[in-house]
Formats: structure tokens, C-alpha cells, sequence
């Protein structure tokens, strides 16, 4: 992307950190730059958009999650909210020194019963009919559902990921990913080495170039 190249922190690193956060925790994780351009994200189900389709009803939410990065830096670094559909969001601004340079926001999470949340203004589910309340529940179930404590410590998660990603200390991860590669090298290397069949003389040569 062309409006990477202002940004104030590393973007292969902020890739990583957004990729494993979802990984572990299974809750769509969104990269912002510091105007709220949306740069990068994790996360397969649009669980927003398939129960706004089955609702008749979208909301625009870049707003509330651009003031919910402001209230992060209000309160001390996270933030956590929720949206006009109920699920619950967290947020956790990236900084450059005392200047904001990005946020991270993750949600949409369930944290309460299916029922409950149909009931809310925002559905209206309950008189359309028998089909449309199942697939309302449905689209609700896509996304995670966590207790309120768990919500508290994934944000601390989420705020640690923050700071890692605005601390230019991050070298060290670069260290870590460039580990990661290597060992992937040996062990592509010991399945050549190992295999059996049909194939081409195994390189020594070249593998005693590699690692020089």
C-alpha cells in the first residue's frame, strides 16, 4: 500500500502481531493507521455483516471505533465498548512517542445470551418470523463468546500487542521471525535427507552454502 511508507511503526511486524493475536484467540483483529484507514486485519467471518443482512439493518461504525481509540488514550492505553448490534469491541492505540501512529481493534465478541442480544433495539427480531429469528441466532454464533473477565484480560492482551508494535525495541521480533525461517530451512532440509523413492541426490553442497 502506497500510504504505508508514512507510517511511524513497522508493518511486517504489525502483520505478525494482528495474524497471531486471531490465531490464539479467534477474535477478528483489525490494524488502523492513525486517520482510521483500515491497513490490514485477521479474521474470516464478517459475523457484522451477515447479521446485518439478516436484520435488514447496517450501521456505520467507523466512528465509533475512531472515538473508541481516542477514549483508549484517555484511559490509560484500552479501551473496551460496545457496538448498536451488542457485541463488544476492545481497542488499543499504537503510539510514536507521544503522537498517535495507528490503534489496533478487536470484535466483534459475544458476551451475552443470544436472546438477550435479539432483543435489543437494534433487531427487532422477534415478528419477522421463525426463519429470520434462526438466522439471526446463527450469525450471532459466529462470533466468539467470552465472559466479562475474559474480555478484560484478552484487552490486556490486545494493549501489550500495542505497545509491542510502538516500541521500536521490536528487533527483537524481527530476530525471532528471521530464527523461524531458518528453522524451517533445517527442516526441509532433514526431509530431503530422510525421504525415500524416487528423487534427486540431496544437495550437500548446496546446503553447506546456505549456512555459511
Amino acid at each position: 500500500m502506497a500510504g504505508e511508507k508514512n507510517l511511524k511503526f513497522n508493518m511486517n511486524i504489525a502483520r505478525k502481531v494482528v495474524d497471531d493475536f486471531y490465531i490464539s484467540t479467534k477474535i477478528r483483529c483489525l490494524l488502523l493507521d492513525s486517520e482510521g484507514t483500515h491497513l490490514y486485519w485477521a479474521g474470516g467471518d464478517d459475523v457484522c455483516g451477515a447479521l446485518a443482512r439478516v436484520i435488514g439493518r447496517s450501521f456505520n461504525c467507523s466512528e465509533m471505533h475512531g472515538k473508541a481509540v481516542s477514549d483508549a488514550l484517555r484511559f490509560g492505553g484500552r479501551y473496551i465498548y460496545s457496538c448498536p448490534m451488542g457485541f463488544a469491541f476492545f481497542a488499543s492505540p499504537v503510539m510514536d512517542g507521544g503522537a498517535l501512529s495507528g490503534a489496533l481493534i478487536a470484535g466483534p465478541v459475544q458476551i451475552m445470551e443470544s436472546d438477550d442480544q435479539l432483543s435489543g433495539a437494534a433487531f427487532n427480531v422477534y415478528d419477522k418470523g421463525h426463519d429470520i429469528i434462526c438466522a439471526a441466532k446463527e450469525a450471532l454464533g459466529m462470533a466468539p463468546k467470552k465472559s466479562f473477565e475474559e474480555l478484560q484480560a484478552l484487552s490486556r492482551i490486545l494493549f501489550a500487542n500495542a505497545v509491542y508494535i510502538s516500541d521500536s525495541t521490536n528487533f527483537l521480533y524481527d530476530v525471532s521471525l528471521e530464527s523461524d525461517s531458518r528453522d524451517a530451512v533445517y527442516n526441509y532440509i532433514e526431509y530431503l535427507k530422510n525421504s525415500e523413492g524416487d528423487r534427486v541426490p540431496y544437495p550437500i553442497d548446496k546446503e553447506q552454502e546456505l549456512f555459511r
